[in-house]
């Protein structure tokens, strides 16, 4: 789109039908100052065709790749009950400041910070520190105080865990859309945000939990109510069983093993010990030629005794010398 409205003054028409799409081309409609027609057509014949070049809610634009890019695009998961129209709204009521969400420079702890403080506001949670203290205010809100019914874990905010994982899809994502017409875009590797190579599919997959236990952390298991089914958590309650008999087996392994350890460290201890130095009264130190007698002594590996002061050197045998 950039480099044809250079080129032509008639106008451009972009046949698509996706939402990350049209944020794309807002955006870089916006940045780069394009002063010829620009409009979005859909592939399906009777949808409204969109005229970019109204000036409307020009305010937020720049920050526009931002938001979807956090509450869920194409390559990163979205949060179930927070669409883009919800986050944007969210974006445009409170002005959360997301400078640091597409900047190359910034430390990831500063995006997951002020991912976290506009993600919980979509959940109608304030002052929370981390997604997981937001996950468990959004379960005390959907359970209430009766305690009666329990609400679905897909529809809760996601762990601190996995949510620091999904920013860094978001971050990598929005970084891509910023610098995607750039002559000289930076060079990100996809593994350093949120995804792992898979050598069997040959694809990029999303980094998960390892453990099952960051899906419902202690607190979250104490706010059921006493009428919960166990069918209604009994996918976690396989999960936790399953890793529970997983780590079981494995340290029944290690305790077969450090068992076997054990056995060969005594009879090491066996063998040297089997070996006797008998003291007589007409037994001699090999250094001062004194006899040792109730004297403490020392035995070198060679055979060799000694007095315990005539020691010098525990490692090298003075007879050697």
């Amino acid at each position: 789109m950039v480099h044809v409205s250079n080129e032509s003054s008639h106008g451009v028409t972009i046949i698509a039908d996706d939402t990350d799409v049209f944020v794309l081309v807002l955006y870089h409609f916006q940045k780069h100052g394009i002063k010829v027609p620009v409009t979005i057509k859909s592939p399906v014949q009777g949808r409204t065709v969109i005229n970019i070049t109204v000036e409307a809610h020009s305010d937020f634009v720049s920050d526009l790749p931002v938001v979807p890019a956090i509450s869920g695009c194409n390559t990163v998961p979205c949060y179930q009950g927070i669409g883009k129209s919800k986050a944007i709204k969210t974006f445009n009521s409170k002005k959360y400041l997301l400078n640091s969400v597409r900047d190359i420079t910034a430390d990831m702890d500063d995006v997951v910070k002020e991912s976290t403080k506009f993600i919980a506001s979509c959940y109608s949670v304030e002052d929370t520190s981390t997604m997981s203290n937001t996950r468990m205010k959004a379960w005390s809100k959907k359970a209430g105080k009766s305690m009666v019914s329990a609400p679905k874990l897909d529809t809760l905010p996601q762990t601190t865990e996995l949510f620091q994982e999904n920013v860094k899809r978001a971050h990598f994502q929005a970084c891509v859309w910023k610098h995607a017409v750039d002559p000289d875009p930076p060079v990100l590797d996809s593994l350093d945000y949120g995804w792992y190579r898979d050598e069997t599919q040959k694809s990029l997959m999303q980094v998960l939990l390892p453990k099952p236990e960051s899906y419902m952390d202690r607190q979250s298991l104490e706010l059921l109510p006493t009428t919960t089914l166990v069918k209604d958590i009994l996918t976690y309650l396989q999960n936790i069983m399953e890793q529970r008999a997983t780590t079981r087996r494995r340290c029944q392994v290690l305790k077969s093993m450090l068992y076997a350890e054990n056995l060969q460290v005594h009879e090491q201890r066996m063998f040297y010990e089997k070996e006797k130095v008998i003291i007589t009264e007409e037994r001699c130190c090999r250094v001062c030629k004194k006899r040792i007698g109730n004297s403490a002594f020392a035995r070198y590996p060679n055979g060799v005794i000694v007095h315990y002061y005539c020691c010098r050197d525990p490692k090298e045998c003075p007879v050697d010398k």
